[in-house]
Order: structure tokens, then sequence, then C-alpha cells
């Protein structure tokens, strides 16, 4: 593996791999970071591809790792800073390589410069035009989100999170957990086979999505629905409710409440009605009542079959509540353990 140097270009740090022979000419990959992150995250990255036979380079963003601030640090400073570590390095092209805020700067530059770049490696991101790097801040600010913001990082979070990730649920049809409601599904082969960019085989067999019967929520079912048509996987509709009782399940916020059915007499109709719209375009699905988190469900019912996708709309991810770990959308895509697309709904 090539060696990873630390360098300094227009006072900006980054840190560099080169492949053996590297004559200054060739294909040249850059790496940008997210909050509250730096160069350092890309370690391990940067030797692979100098490995593969490209320079790779990943800035320090400036108040970030060894490089200095650069004043007023707003998100577009930051996408300004971009481009001055391009010029000072002289880079033509670039493959773009971005992970989490690095994704809303990073996407924002290439917008602006399309020219220069030649391909896109995104990892754990999204990309808000309008994004502004102070936005966490104005939650915070914000009388009610900023209690849930914080209250929310706790260390029952991050365990959560990281169990998530060392287990996964069974696959196929064992006993479900307290509360689950298995619909009728079809059985069998359920792989897909199509083919990559590179022509070799890929497979698709579980996609998970939620609904709670509102328009929003079909949008979201009709997407996994097209795809699970195209791929051959299977659909599992999952939706989350509340006891008869109206006694809420793990406290309650108002928005998730809204990604709820309650009470739980109001499930099943809720179930059949989605596998009822997915039997007409001639697809068979799978259904599961979960009482309880929204977010819960989806995960777990994901996890029990080894899903490969979860669908989930954007409720909960305009404006400001973007920026908060209580949203459903966002809390599938930091925890999930398969791929996750979130469809705009709203």
């Amino acid at each position: 593996m090539a060696d990873v140097s630390l360098q300094r270009a227009d006072g900006i740090a980054y840190r560099e791999a080169l492949p053996d022979g590297w004559d200054g000419s060739g294909t040249t990959a850059l790496f940008l970071h997210g909050y509250p992150t730096s160069s350092y995250l890309w370690r391990n990255v940067l030797p692979a591809v100098a490995a593969a036979g490209a320079r790779a380079v990943a800035p320090d963003l400036p108040g970030f790792g060894d490089s200095e601030p650069d004043l007023p640090g707003t998100w577009e400073r930051q996408v300004e800073n971009v481009d001055r570590f391009r010029r000072a390095l002289e880079l033509d092209r670039v493959i773009l390589g971005v992970h989490d805020w690095g994704g809303l700067i990073g996407l924002r530059w290439a917008c602006d410069n399309p020219s220069a770049v030649s391909a896109l490696v995104i990892t754990d991101t999204g990309f808000f035009p309008d994004g502004r790097w102070h936005g966490m801040a104005q939650s915070l600010r914000t009388e009610g989100e900023g209690e849930q913001l914080v209250a929310n990082v706790n260390r029952d979070l991050v365990q959560e999170g990281a169990a998530r990730r060392r287990a996964r649920g069974p696959r196929g049809s064992g006993a479900l957990p307290d509360g689950g409601r298995p619909g009728p599904g079809r059985t069998g082969d359920r792989g897909f086979r199509g083919r990559s960019d590179h022509g070799e085989a890929t497979r698709m067999k579980a996609i998970v999505v939620g609904t709670d019967g509102s328009e929003t929520a079909a949008k979201a079912l009709q997407e996994a629905g097209d795809l699970a048509k195209s791929t051959g996987a299977t659909l599992h509709i999952v939706s989350a409710y509340e006891p008869a009782s109206g006694a809420r399940v793990g406290g309650d916020t108002p928005e998730r409440s809204s990604w709820m059915v309650g009470p739980d007499v109001q499930v099943d109709s809720v179930l059949d009605r989605a596998a009822g719209a997915m039997h007409a375009q001639g697809l068979e699905a799978e259904c599961y009542a979960r009482m309880g988190d929204p977010a819960n469900a989806l995960l777990d019912v994901a996890a029990e079959n080894d899903a490969d996708l979860i669908v989930v709309g954007n409720k909960g991810m305009t404006g400001t509540k973007r920026f908060l770990l209580g949203s459903v959308p966002d809390k599938i895509s930091h925890h999930a353990l398969c791929s996750v697309l979130i469809v705009r709904t709203s």
C-alpha cells in the first residue's frame, strides 16, 4: 500500500497518497470529509485508491483537522474553499468522493463546476442546494427543536445504533417479536438477476416500505412497488400503530405520531389497502403491523428479512427538521443495515 503524507497548499492541509511511479499526470480522486471530522476519515481509502493507479487527495476543510478556520465559515465559503484547493493543486478533472456534510459542500461545487468532475462517489449524505452551514445552530436555537435534538444525542442512541450493526435478524418465516403480524405473501425464489454497470450479475431479494395510509406514504409505496417489480424482490409493507387504549409507546412527539396508525384497530385496513393497491398492479406483498416506534418497526422488519433496501418518504426532513435525530427517515438512514432510498413525497 502507498504511504499517506500530510501536505499543505494555500493554507489548506491535506492528505495524499500517490501511485507507484507517479509522473504528475493521470487520474486524481478528491475526497471531502463531513462534520465534525477531517481528512483522517479517508486514511484507509487513500492508499487503496493509489494502489489502483490514481492519485488520491483529501483536504482538511478550513476549521477542521490541521487547517485554520476561514471565516465566516459558512456553507458557501466551504464550497469556495473546495475550488480554492483545486486551483492550488492545479487539478483538472477529478473523481469526487463525498461523505456526510462533505456531500452538501462537494455536490454543490460539482454542480457549479461540472467540467471539473469526471465521476462521483457518494456515501451517507444528502444534497440540499439551499443548505447552510449553520442550519443545526438554527435548530438548537428554535424552542422545542433544540431540546429534542440535545435529548436525542445520548448513550442509548449510540448503543442502539451499535447493536443494530452487530446483529442481523433471522431470514425467512421464523417467529416474529411480540406485536408482529405477518401478512400473506409469496414464497419460493425471490431472487433478481439483473446486470450491473460492469455486466456482472446482481441480486435483490427484499424491499421494505412503511405506510400510514396517507397520500405521501402512498408515493413511497408506489416507488417501492415499482422497484420490487423491476427487480423481482419481495415487497414487505410495514405499518406502526398505537394500542387501542390510546397509550403512547416509547414517548410521543408530533413528528413521530405523524408516521403512526392508531389505534391498532385501524392498522389492518391500512395494510389491506396498501397490499390491495400492489395486488392490482400484479405484485404480492407481505404485511407487518408493529406496535411502537415507526423507525424501529421498519428497521426490525428489514433486519428480520435481510432486506436489500428500505424505502421511506422524506416526511420530517424539510426545513430545520432534517437536522433532528428524531426524524424517522434520519433515524433509518443512520441505523439501517442495508441501503436506504428516501423518496421526495412532500
